[in-house]
């Protein structure tokens, strides 16, 4: 505990608009600590105050690809183009789903033409039309490979199995991970009882930032919450689901 007492203090030092929920797991025990200073005073234990998770959302997208090929619904070799059909555009004959899952296909982080209208909450207007829109003219041969870190392709990835499957990415997780593991906090949206749990995040100069919205890139954006999270790390999902 002194440790980590240590290195929460060094992490916020200086920062004055800082919150954080810290999980331990000590074999298979787990216990919860909260630091900083929460935007209002909650009666709400830490393990259940409900957070944006983020990225941590591109695990649940590669695990449903793995799930999904596991189920020969699809190929983890498949080219985008199998899916999103342009045959204008031999880029996306090339680029597999498995490097979208790899951050190896070459693709940006950012689409080139996600509007900046809305810098607090970026994908909330962005559209499967304008998803196609990018990708029709998109040709980042020469960078396929190499790791590039993609927001951009983990949406696709996230899209495309919900074109294969004809289900929501909301139900998809539910099916796959959050149903099997119980994770019944974890969602894309909340109710009325569970937004008095949310703690939303703030800019440096102590900004209320909103929700984001993913639209089309909803696979890479969740909500959830520190034991649900802790649940799911306790629980190895290569047990539970892919094998």
């Amino acid at each position: 505990m002194r440790d980590l007492q240590r290195f929460v203090s060094d992490y916020t030092k200086g920062k004055k608009h800082l919150h954080l929920e810290i999980g331990m797991i000590t074999k298979g025990d787990s216990e919860y600590h909260s630091f900083g200073n929460p935007q209002k005073k909650s009666t709400v234990p830490p393990e259940h105050r409900l957070f944006e998770i983020g990225s941590v959302t591109k695990l649940f997208t590669s695990i449903l690809l793995l799930e999904m090929e596991r189920q020969q619904l699809l190929s983890t070799d498949d080219t985008v183009g199998k899916y999103i059909h342009n045959g204008k555009n031999d880029y996306l004959n090339k680029v597999t789903l498995k490097s979208l899952a790899t951050h190896t296909s070459g693709l940006p982080r950012l689409a080139t033409n996600l509007s900046s209208k809305n810098r607090y909450n970026p994908f909330s207007t962005y559209t499967e039309e304008d998803l196609l829109a990018f990708l029709s003219d998109a040709d980042f041969t020469d960078q396929m490979g190499t790791y590039e870190y993609s927001n951009t392709g983990m949406g696709l990835l996230g899209h495309i199995l919900c074109k294969v499957s004809g289900s929501t990415y909301d139900d998809l997780v539910k099916k796959y991970i959050t149903g099997p593991l119980d994770m019944t906090e974890t969602a894309a949206t909340l109710n009325a009882e569970q937004n008095g749990r949310f703690v939303n995040g703030h800019t440096s100069t102590g900004k209320k930032m909103p929700h984001w919205d993913t639209s089309v890139h909803e696979g890479q954006g969740r909500l959830s919450h520190l034991f649900t999270i802790c649940v799911y790390l306790c629980r190895p999902i290569s047990m539970k689901i892919i094998l």
